[in-house]
């Protein structure tokens, strides 16, 4: 475990910069969790915030603008901005969130305060768990793309700025169950054979996917992008609670788990927000980029692909590496071959959501 001293040294080296931060679904959970130790952070600098300019996407925005008050008390000189989308499943939502911080980050550099860019990318969905699948109208099953492909598209639109980042390396933080594994079926990504698809099954594939997608993406942008793929732990978030979760969720196991087993193991909030924003250190470089001792702890992090610094990681709650993926027990021969087979899935999906289609592979 990463202890909390290191985490918080390393997020206030962070932040003793200009920062440009983006959170996707962040008005509310672990997203709202990460900015308000973000600006913790830079408040610590004694500076209000100067330099600071964050992005909340989300849906809701009453609960948005509540929390970007709480920031801008924390941070009286930072600029806090809310792009406000309809559904967060949708590729071309994506696109629209996209554009509308690019058109703020271009008018800031006209202003002269800054380069248009994205340092910080954090993406925290958490979507309803226990339903059957359910497609959206570009063709996706909400679960899937709420984890993986919006989430991919969202970094794909975003690429301009992102390569632009002031730092060593942007740092791409995504949210779930990165260390969960389950069965995997290479003939049918997106699990529509009949009987194929199941919440745990689709869990594994995201999984699976995006650990292979994030591989892909810090190799063709080597130094420039580091991609973290987090278990964020146990954390009691307003998500234990959505009305469409089955009742026996919400009456048995999720109350179980809000009033007795959370207030023993699950992280606090304040520890949450700064763990997740502690995954956008220098210690999880770009693929190559040199990380000195007092960014790395003394070791270097290994990502998934099994070398040192290589851009791509999965990550426990606690900051540490979490257990590779057994690739030939889950029936991948060719693990290359195969990464390869995903990245030409995912960029024909977004193919066809730029064609207007809906996506029927």
């Amino acid at each position: 475990m990463v202890n909390l001293s290191t985490v918080t040294t390393s997020n206030k080296a962070l932040t003793s910069q200009p920062l440009v931060a983006v959170f996707v679904a962040g008005s509310s959970g672990i997203g709202s969790y990460a900015l308000l130790a973000l600006c913790s952070a830079f408040a610590s600098h004694g500076s209000g915030g100067a330099g600071l300019r964050a992005y909340v996407v989300g849906r809701n925005k009453d609960v948005a603008l509540a929390l970007l008050e709480e920031c801008e008390r924390m941070c009286p000189r930072a600029v806090f901005r809310f792009v406000q989308v309809g559904d967060l499943a949708l590729l071309s939502e994506a696109d629209v969130a996209v554009r509308e911080i690019e058109k703020w980050e271009k008018e800031a550099e006209a202003r002269g305060v800054g380069k248009a860019r994205i340092d910080l990318l954090f993406m925290t969905a958490s979507p309803v768990l226990f339903q059957p699948r359910t497609e959206t109208h570009e063709g996706l099953d909400i679960f899937t793309s709420l984890l993986l492909y919006s989430r991919l598209r969202f970094i794909h639109s975003a690429l301009p700025l992102l390569l632009s980042s002031t730092l060593p390396s942007a740092h791409i933080i995504s949210i779930y169950a990165a260390t969960v594994q389950d069965s995997l079926d290479t003939t049918d990504l997106t699990l529509r054979k009949p009987g194929n698809y199941t919440f745990t099954r689709s869990r594994g594939h995201v999984v699976y996917m995006k650990t292979l997608m994030f591989e892909q993406l810090a190799k063709r942008y080597s130094g420039k992008l580091s991609l973290v793929h987090a278990f964020p732990g146990l954390v009691i978030t307003p998500s234990f609670s959505k009305e469409e979760l089955p009742w026996w969720w919400r009456c048995g196991v999720g109350w179980f788990v809000r009033n007795v087993v959370g207030g023993i193991i699950a992280l606090k909030p304040e520890e949450s927000g700064a763990r997740t924003l502690f995954m956008g250190t220098a210690r999880y470089a770009g693929r190559g980029v040199e990380v000195s001792k007092e960014d790395d702890g003394g070791q270097a992090v290994v990502g998934t692909d099994g070398f040192e610094n290589s851009g791509a990681y999965g990550l426990n709650w606690d900051g540490e590496v979490a257990k590779r993926i057994d690739w030939k027990s889950k029936g991948v021969v060719d693990k290359d071959v195969f990464g390869m087979e995903v990245w030409q899935h995912v960029m024909s999906v977004c193919k066809s959501v730029d064609k207007g289609e809906k996506f029927a592979g």
